[in-house]
């Protein structure tokens, strides 16, 4: 085999270009890529294989998303896409069912945003449960072993608690 490289689920496209090359590559590709940044695409993508997928309506900045919630009461989560996605924490899942918390949180976020940075983000209903993953890496001829040659098989809970600890308080005014 030619030497490995392994690349995130968020790469420049490099993982891509080394595969053109010839180079047997773990991880990445543009596709993924996309799949892994795009939101509305994977949610497309997961609801064209038959899959149950939660509401989900893109925004292109924090004034249209607190439109969005103003007139579309419920329990939301505001998430980051596109390149916003790799700076972590912007993210804010709704505990209050109308969605209060999120609005305020949204003010204080158009507060503190910072001229010139493009804001893309999505709105997606809330669904109770954790997200769960299961993964392998493929080189392009086997999945990766471990010592004794079995293949490796990585699980992914996510649960996800605002800030540290998952200890924030959003004071409304109310």
């Amino acid at each position: 085999f030619p030497s490995h490289d392994k690349f995130d689920d968020e790469s420049e496209g490099e993982a891509s270009k080394l595969r053109s090359q010839g180079i047997s590559v773990i991880g990445g590709s543009e596709k993924t890529d996309r799949i892994e940044l795009d939101r509305v695409h994977a949610n497309k993508l997961a609801e064209a294989c038959g899959m149950k997928v939660p509401k989900l309506h893109p925004v292109k900045s924090i004034k249209e998303a607190k439109k969005f919630l103003e007139k579309n009461k419920g329990r939301w989560v505001f998430k980051q896409m596109g390149k916003l996605d790799s700076v972590k924490g912007l993210n804010f899942v709704a505990k209050m069912d109308d969605s209060e918390d999120l609005i305020a949180y949204l003010d204080w976020l158009d507060e503190k945003w910072i001229d010139g940075i493009k804001q893309e983000f999505c709105l997606q209903e809330f669904v109770e449960g954790h997200e769960f993953a299961c993964g392998s890496y493929w080189n392009g001829f086997e999945f990766q072993k471990d010592a004794d040659g079995d293949e490796i098989c990585e699980e992914n809970w996510e649960h996800k608690p605002l800030m540290a600890g998952g200890m924030v308080r959003i004071v409304t005014g109310k």
